[in-house]
């Protein structure tokens, strides 16, 4: 801001120029020139022409004005909100049950385990007997379903290796289904021989999806098969476990559940909802953080404004 002062003494004009510095610098400035009366220590008084730089600011220009302590703390909310947008985790479990049957082992249990984020189309998959009262039992065949066709998934990296997934299923030791599962996974004949699925030995693969990222509802909102035989619950997962005692067998029906943080799965693959965390509202954080850089930016050219 640059000011020319004129002071009159014994009737003689004198002048001189007094120079203000402002300490920013904006993109484009304003002029306007102002005039007003000064009187000095001395006495005398005269007429001050100031002229007053307004400085404005395009959209561009706005971090400049950002204090310190406002910009970290507005940047990590809108980082949030962009991380919150970008993906969010897919954990499922169930744990599936079996025999209900009359006559039939009631103690047969499979963990089934599923991991993955809405931001890729692959998820990993782990059944994992869970049958100690039947050390020698292992998997014949497991059965799930899923939102859509056979043809909209493949799999992967199976361990043993020799699985392989086929689809439709055609489920054995579980009378006959009205909905038959969509998929089976199972070691198929012939050789080379698989290594069993037992109480020590994990089935796991990977599934992708051909059209898009996975979502939780491609499992959860799957449909339930039904058995003819009605002492068998619908679900939409199956299995049916060999060389249980006595030399039986038994099938094993549950659904897909979320995950609980810290608990267990829910009994016979039922949902629970103990588990999920609500999630911080995104937009709440875009206006919080929205609301911080305009009342900074506020805060500061009113500051501006009166120098």
């Amino acid at each position: 801001m640059d000011a020319l002062l004129f002071h009159r003494s014994a009737g003689q004009a004198t002048s001189k120029n007094l120079t203000l510095r402002l300490t920013q610098q904006a993109p484009f400035d304003k002029t306007i020139q102002k005039t007003t009366t000064c009187c000095g220590w001395h006495g005398f008084c005269g007429l001050m022409a100031v002229k007053v730089t307004h400085q404005f600011l395009p959209v561009g220009g706005l971090m400049k004005l950002l204090p310190f302590r406002v910009l970290p703390l507005a940047s990590v909310l809108l980082a949030s909100f962009v991380g919150l947008a970008s993906a969010a985790p897919i954990s499922l479990t169930g744990q599936i049950l079996g025999d209900p049957r009359t006559g039939n082992f009631h103690d047969l249990f499979i963990d089934v385990t599923i991991t993955g984020d809405t931001t890729s189309n692959q998820v990993s998959w782990k059944v994992d007997i869970n049958t100690p009262n039947h050390p020698n039992a292992k998997l014949d065949e497991f059965y799930f379903n899923m939102i859509g066709l056979g043809s909209d998934y493949s799999f992967s990296g199976f361990n043993p290796t020799g699985w392989d997934i086929n689809s439709p299923a055609s489920s054995q030791g579980g009378g006959n289904m009205n909905l038959e599962f969509l998929f089976e996974a199972l070691d198929p004949s012939g050789p080379p021989n698989a290594d069993d699925v037992t109480n020590t030995q994990d089935l796991t693969f990977t599934m992708t999806k051909a059209s898009g990222n996975f979502l939780a509802s491609d499992f959860l909102n799957a449909f339930s098969s039904c058995s003819s035989d009605t002492e068998l619950p619908c679900g939409q997962m199956g299995a049916h476990l060999q060389a249980l005692q006595q030399g039986q067998s038994g099938f094993l029906v549950g659904n897909y559940a979320v995950s609980s943080s810290g608990g267990t799965p829910g009994s016979g693959g039922a949902p629970s909802s103990g588990g999920q965390v609500p999630e911080p509202n995104s937009s709440s954080l875009v206006l919080l953080a929205m609301g911080l850089l305009g009342a900074s930016f506020w805060a500061r050219r009113g500051a501006a404004a009166k120098l």
